[in-house]
């Protein structure tokens, strides 16, 4: 690594979607200088859950660049035209890509990137009586830098109960495909009824070599839920939906939350046809053995030689049971958490009274001392701007958003796009969530 600064503008940590889309907005920026670090050997997304026929859940324009600057070289259509697959891609009747596809798209860019290092993880962060940043890699190397910004991903979300049999029998979705031959002949619990567990199931009645022996399929939930994805809906998937969002009352925001994460975290209607296509299809041919249960609470794991038992509590009978399981599966989601490295300067960050860090409007954490350092994130703040936070449809605007703090001035205008309709549609919204919390006036 070869800089001409002794002090970097930024060091970013993680090589994801989202720091991908700020590396090439500020490849137009060559005043700036910083570097991505990744502790992996390269760039893979979702390796072990990468479903041959999975589909991307928002349009191919959102792309790393396009919704700020679609005259980058970065943009997906010049993807598209570089593979010589313009025409052939125009000429598909489905708009939606795979993951797949995606995933080719990002491995394309990084090679265009020099400030890309893999095998280089962050593993210290802490700050100087200079106001600059001192981060160690791998333990060794020591780089100062301006501002860090956070894009390693979020966590998997696996409860406690069930952390300790983490493996190849117990295991997240996320890793799905690393432990997908062992299910052979197998009674395999899956937990959760997600878009992620809905994409196992569909693959797991596909599947014609690996065939479970019995299927569990449980969730806490009482009902599926799709993917609220409408054009009306699709309006609060903008910039000012995160502004506004992120101005509404605190006490708010929880119902808030809650009324639009179906509009993120839903089941995508093509998903959900396929897979209730095949539960009709396999109760004709009788291929594997299937049970279903929602409202129902996986509550404890007990190992048993080769296998477990599973404490199930039924809500609605108000019922337990022990079943005995060979595999467990938990498509139990993410959660956001500040990384370990900075754990020597946690203090200076400034928590709620859910011990969630505070963010800012320009996505910088909210620091409890006076500095100019800056640690931006990347997919950190749910809490603060809604949902959207964690959805591809924002990241060039969020990243827009972080350059032009770096800068400090606006090279890029973020506010050009807005949706008219937008602010009625919210104010609804926010009259609900005084509803549901005080009532009628």
């Amino acid at each position: 690594m070869a800089f001409t600064k002794n002090v970097l503008d930024f060091v970013a940590c993680g090589i994801g979607p989202f720091n991908i889309s700020l590396g090439c907005l500020l490849s137009s920026f060559p005043t700036l200088q910083g570097a991505f670090f990744d502790r992996n050997s390269h760039f893979s997304w979702h390796p072990n859950f990468m479903l041959d026929d999975a589909r991307l859940q928002v349009h191919w324009v959102k792309d790393c660049v396009s919704a700020i600057d679609p005259t980058n070289k970065f943009s997906f259509l010049n993807f598209i035209v570089k593979q010589g697959l313009f025409y052939q891609f125009f000429a598909r009747k489905n708009a939606a890509i795979t993951r797949q596809e995606y995933n080719s798209y990002l491995e394309w860019i990084i090679p265009q990137l020099d400030n890309f290092y893999f095998n280089s993880e962050v593993t210290q962060v802490t700050l100087n009586n200079k106001n600059i940043f001192e981060t160690i890699i791998n333990n060794k190397d020591k780089l100062l830098a301006k501002n860090i910004i956070l894009g390693s991903g979020p966590q998997q979300a696996i409860p406690e109960f069930a952390q300790k049999y983490v493996g190849i029998s117990v295991f997240h979705s996320s890793n799905y495909l690393l432990h997908k031959k062992s299910l052979v002949n197998k009674t395999v619990l899956v937990v959760g009824n997600g878009q992620s567990a809905c994409e196992i199931m569909t693959d797991l009645f596909k599947e014609k070599s690996v065939i479970p022996q019995n299927i569990i399929w449980v969730s806490a939930s009482s009902a599926f839920h799709a993917l609220d994805d409408n054009a009306l809906i699709n309006t609060l998937y903008s910039p000012n939906s995160a502004n506004r969002f992120y101005d509404t009352v605190t006490s708010y925001k929880p119902k808030l939350f809650e009324r639009l994460l179906h509009t993120s975290d839903g089941i995508s209607l093509d998903t959900a046809n396929d897979l209730f296509e095949l539960f009709y299809l396999n109760r004709i041919y009788k291929k594997q053995a299937v049970s279903i249960s929602l409202d129902t609470l996986l509550t404890a794991i007990k190992p048993l030689n080769e296998s477990f038992a599973v404490d199930l509590h039924f809500k609605k009978m108000a019922q337990c049971r022990t079943l005995h399981v060979d595999k467990i599966i938990l498509a139990t989601g993410y959660k956001q958490k500040l990384p370990k490295f900075l754990t020597e300067i946690e203090h200076i960050i400034a928590f709620d009274k859910d011990k969630q860090p505070i963010i800012k409007n320009d996505y910088s954490l909210e620091l409890n001392i006076e500095t100019p350092a800056k640690i931006f994130t990347q997919n950190l703040a749910r809490h603060m701007v809604g949902p959207i936070d964690s959805n591809l449809s924002i990241m060039p605007w969020r990243n827009a958003k972080i350059i032009n703090t770096m800068i400090g001035k606006s090279v890029y205008d973020i506010d050009k796009n807005d949706i008219p309709t937008f602010n009625d549609l919210y104010d609804e919204l926010e009259s609900w969530c005084h509803y549901q919390l005080v009532g009628l006036p």
